[in-house]
């Protein structure tokens, strides 16, 4: 989802910004399998396993004539010449974050270069699929987290939650690190017994057997996007003790809400965070002692949302933008 809302947010981004000498034009490309709607049907498995020369030939009569083309996942047919998005190399460091894509190197390998949310991702795909050349294009974050207000009493009662919380709003693979911030709980929960530790996400049996019965704890399930400002907003902490991010949208938006933030000194996540959250080694003890360090000592959490606040406002979807139009010029001129 993560991935689909910096496309959603960064194409919106281009098409509003100064982008003289460019003239853009938009392809949804499905495999021939795919129930989606889109403008483009292609065998992506075949074309991904065949030869270079014979993909090219392909894209070359069905994308529409280009200077370059910008794949924004990885999975599609490489155009013979093409920039790639690539958020991270998480199916090949996690056995349990899905299939990776067949001939995922090759399709890596054959573009000009590749646009990262972050250095960490950057590093990634250079590193890890060979990728020859990257640019960095950071998130924004979207204005109603700035602006969000505390979620009523009627929301919290309608999720079940019926007490002060810490907020988890993330997956449960295993590089999110539930393991750990279910062995940080009882050490926080005993010095505030008062508190919830809230965990979004649609079911999952992982997740489940690690907090069903946990005491303090609420699975409230998948929250609707637009109560997920508010959800935030009204948290006293906000929680993301992954070993392994891309870029850690989370992060930010926990910061525009101005909500303090415990992260994970791991993967691109001190990248996003900045000075702005409070650094974590991302196993239990530490996790728990940065969760009772932000909860016990409301001067460090003030001083964590004033900076968190200055810190989010300068990741914006214009940059985002202005990023993937640099790219796209030096691409060209390559």
């Amino acid at each position: 989802m993560g991935q689909e809302m910096y496309e959603a947010q960064a194409r919106a981004a281009l098409r509003e910004q100064d982008a003289s000498g460019f003239s853009f034009e938009d392809v949804v490309v499905r495999s021939v399998r795919s129930h989606e709607p889109g403008d483009l049907r292609l065998p992506s498995g075949l074309l991904a396993r065949a030869p270079q020369s014979l993909q090219h030939a392909v894209t070359h009569v069905a994308y529409p004539p280009h200077d370059l083309a910008h794949r924004w996942n990885v999975r599609l047919p490489a155009a013979r010449r093409d920039i790639v998005t690539i958020h991270d190399a998480a199916p090949l460091r996690y056995d349990d974050e899905g299939e990776v894509p067949p001939g995922l190197h090759a399709l890596s390998q054959q573009s000009i270069g590749a646009i990262c949310p972050s250095e960490f991702a950057a590093r990634e795909a250079q590193e890890v699929l060979g990728v020859r050349r990257t640019w960095v294009a950071p998130a924004g974050v979207e204005r109603r987290f700035f602006d969000a207000a505390p979620a009523s009493a009627e929301v919290l009662q309608q999720l079940g939650i019926d007490a002060p919380y810490v907020l988890h709003a993330q997956g449960a693979t295993r590089r999110k690190n539930l393991l750990a911030l279910a062995g940080a709980w009882p050490a926080v929960h005993a010095e505030h017994p008062d508190l919830l530790l809230v965990l979004t996400g649609p079911p999952d049996d992982r997740r489940t057997a690690l907090f069903a019965d946990l005491p303090g704890t609420r699975l409230v399930g998948r929250v609707e996007s637009d109560q997920m400002p508010s959800l935030v907003a009204g948290a006293l902490a906000v929680v993301i003790p992954s070993t392994y991010e891309g870029f850690g949208l989370p992060v930010l938006e926990a910061m525009a809400a101005g909500t303090p933030t415990v992260v994970a000194n791991a993967a691109s996540l001190p990248e996003v965070a900045g000075d702005a959250a409070r650094l974590v080694e991302p196993h239990a003890d530490s996790v728990a002692a940065g969760l009772l360090d932000v909860l016990s000592d409301s001067a460090a959490a003030a001083e964590l949302k004033r900076r968190g606040l200055l810190r989010a406002a300068t990741f914006t979807w214009a940059a985002t933008a202005q990023a993937h139009l640099r790219a796209y010029r030096e691409a060209l001129e390559s």
